[in-house]
Formats: structure tokens, C-alpha cells, sequence
């Protein structure tokens, strides 16, 4: 199966938060990230080390985990101005929709642990056919495809 993963999911890869087990078992699928996501993470571990919850040399270790792990990467430049234009009509962060896009571009699904993404998402009067492709971690079913966007 093909997933589209946020920094939100990438992150329980490597630190001890709920739903840990069920981020690292996407994995065991073709995962799929913009260039951002690893901005993303980074600038995560960072908060962590500024707020004494790891060390500088964990953070290190951590994003080097990720790195490792080597998911598909798209560059974000491609993803942006459609991004944009989600981001005017949901009033949400143009970052967090270019995960969407990417999505929606390889027909794959996209799982967040952000909940208010999704939210925003779901409270759509007409959601848009790629509405469908977004899933939460504490609904993903490993067995359901994408649904089509045809």
C-alpha cells in the first residue's frame, strides 16, 4: 500500500509517544513524504532538545534514524501552489497540505496524527474527492486501499 506520512507520524518513529507501534508499522508499507517532511522532523526534535526532553545527541540519533529509513521523497517546490490554494479555502497551513497534495497526486493515502487537520477536513460542507484519502493514525486500517479520486 502507498501512504503519504506527515512529521506528526514520522516522529512516533523514533520517540516513545502514543501510537508509536502504529506509525512504525506503516513502515511496512511504500511510504511517501515532500522534501518538507524532513524539515518538519527536524525542527521537532529541535523543540525537544530546547525544552530538555532529549539531548542534542538524541535528536541527532534520531533524525538519522529517520534519514535511514530513506522514505520516497518529493520535492515540496511541486506541491506548493496547489498547497495554496487548500490552504485559502480550509484557512489551514499551506505546510500541512502540501502532505495532502502529494497524496492526492500518487493516489495514495495520507495518515496524520493531526487531529485538527483532519477535523477541518471532515467539517467540509462538500468535501472534495480527495477528503477521502486522509486518515487518521487511530483509524488507519492496514487492509483498506485508497479509495479512487476517478
Amino acid at each position: 500500500m502507498r501512504l503519504v506520512v506527515d512529521a506528526s507520524v514520522m516522529a512516533k518513529w523514533v520517540l516513545p509517544e502514543p501510537m508509536s507501534v502504529e506509525a512504525r508499522a506503516l513502515l511496512d508499507h511504500q511510504v511517501m513524504v515532500p522534501d518538507l517532511a524532513f524539515a518538519e522532523i527536524a525542527n521537532l526534535l529541535t523543540m525537544r532538545v530546547v525544552r530538555g526532553e532529549m539531548t542534542a545527541a538524541e535528536a541527532s540519533r534520531a533524525l538519522q534514524f529517520v534519514l535511514a529509513l530513506n522514505p520516497i521523497s518529493f520535492p515540496s517546490r511541486d506541491l506548493v501552489p496547489e498547497a495554496l490554494a487548500m490552504a485559502g479555502n480550509l484557512r489551514h497551513p499551506a505546510y500541512d497540505l502540501v502532505y495532502v497534495v502529494l497524496a492526492r497526486q500518487q493516489g495514495a493515502r495520507f495518515v496524520t496524527a493531526d487531529k485538527r487537520l483532519v477535523a477541518k477536513i471532515r467539517s467540509l460542507a462538500l468535501p472534495p474527492p480527495w477528503a477521502t484519502l486522509v486518515t487518521l493514525l487511530t483509524e488507519f486500517q492496514p487492509g483498506a486501499s485508497a479509495p479512487s479520486l476517478s
